[in-house]
């Protein structure tokens, strides 16, 4: 697939102008793929040279460059809604995607996982004690990333007084009610506001450093504990796999140190200008084709950079060795909270792209109550398709709200 990625770069470089050779749907389409094997090769660089370096040196690189895929494709994006004027656009397409990227790591790879293994296997089973130490750490990753959320929901802004809007929409039930969804709109003041009604505007930029800074902590404590001085517990193997040689999991060094690191540095060089071709060509396929933003970013931005995380779970699944599949599933959630979302708060502080880390509702509850089913589910230390089904159909349930968000509440 390495030649899509020169494909790509030579349409970056010699298809531009007012009358393109390839149409935006197309480029669109292509760098998307193109993310597949730039995915692969920036992870397989990061263990490479994580297996041969110190532990501290592996944190270090993991943290670092193991969400750099996302990160360039996400700000890349913000920057070009900023330069056109629809940072709006850009900003809820960002959030989606990160929220579909949640929804897929809790309930999609695991549920997949789950169900191909336990057709093969019957039952798998796991260790509820590491597992339970992931779950930890997911709940402290989304209480810290959706904190804001809560917080613009207990103190909503002031309402504005004197507000003229260009375009209003009713969004009551049968289309005549008193709610109206607005856009364009302008104020010549702001009500002062009472003790019922306070102004949390001002306080949100900063409540939002705050988490940004401590979520980065928490997963260096993690990496701590489940690496370092615990690192005895993903040792501890349940009856049925413990001599099961796929059980025994360890990074290997495919590549040499500098080989890593030379791949690692072209493939994000690589990936910077892929993401350039797909913030330039995402506006005008959402406007041809009429699709939510959201649900572009729910589905397509945020699974295609986790395809060659997908394959692998599935790949320890069919060898009885579950307990890794959920853990790819979880490691990926937790980059998300704890490493993506701090880093875009602080690409807002340098280079403001209007990023406020303030999500929809539904993305809200629907990564909430992902949380609280995932960890149901890993509570008994089994699984088997019937779980993994589960997962999957609240899954796609939670992907239709997105593709049902009404026409007027989209950006785009």
């Amino acid at each position: 697939m390495l030649p899509i990625v020169l494909a790509v770069i030579l349409i970056y470089f010699l298809d531009k102008g007012e009358n393109p050779v390839v149409p935006s749907l197309g480029k669109f389409m292509v760098a998307l793929v193109a993310i597949i094997p730039l995915a692969y090769c920036i992870g397989m660089a990061i263990t490479s040279i994580a297996a041969q370096s110190s532990f501290l040196m592996g944190a270090v690189l993991n943290a670092t460059f193991g969400s750099v895929v996302e990160i360039i494709l996400y700000v890349s994006a913000m920057v070009k809604g900023k330069e056109n004027g629809t940072e709006q656009c850009y900003v809820e397409l960002v959030k989606s995607a990160l929220t579909g990227t949640l929804l897929a790591t809790m309930l999609l790879i695991p549920g997949i996982c789950m169900v191909i293994g336990g057709l093969k296997h019957t039952e798998q089973k796991f260790n509820s004690r590491t597992a339970g130490v992931s779950s930890a750490l997911l709940f402290v990753s989304v209480a810290g990333a959706f904190a804001p959320t809560l917080f613009s929901m207990s103190y909503p802004p002031a309402v504005a007084s004197n507000v003229t809007c260009m375009d209003c929409v009713p969004v009551g039930g049968n289309g005549t009610g008193n709610r109206f969804l607005c856009f364009d709109c302008n104020t010549n003041g702001t009500n002062k506001p009472t003790d019922q009604q306070i102004d949390s505007t001002s306080y949100m930029k900063p409540l939002s450093v705050v988490c940004a800074v401590l979520l980065p902590l928490a997963y260096i404590v993690g990496l701590l504990f489940s690496l370092k001085t615990h690192k005895h517990i993903h040792m501890i193997a349940e009856p049925d796999v413990k001599s099961s040689k796929s059980a025994q999991h360890s990074y290997s060094a495919e590549w040499s140190r500098l080989k890593g690191f030379i791949f690692l540095l072209i493939a994000s060089i690589a990936m910077s200008l892929i993401a350039e071709v797909i913030a330039g060509n995402i506006q005008p396929v959402l406007r041809d084709f009429g699709i939510s933003e959201s649900f572009v970013g729910v589905t397509l931005l945020a699974l295609v950079p986790d395809i060659p995380e997908i394959v692998n779970g599935i790949q320890f699944a069919l060898q009885n060795n579950i307990a890794l599949s959920i853990e790819v599933g979880s490691s990926i959630a937790v980059q998300v909270c704890l490493l993506q979302i701090p880093v875009l708060v602080f690409v807002e502080l340098i280079h403001p792209v209007g990023f406020v880390l303030v999500f929809n509702n539904i993305s809200l509850w629907s990564v909430l109550l992902s949380t609280l089913l995932m960890n149901y589910t890993y509570m008994d230390g089994k699984s088997d398709y019937f779980q993994g089904t589960a997962l999957c159909i609240v899954y796609m349930i939670a992907i239709a709200m997105f593709y049902f968000i009404p026409t007027a509440a989209r950006r785009c």
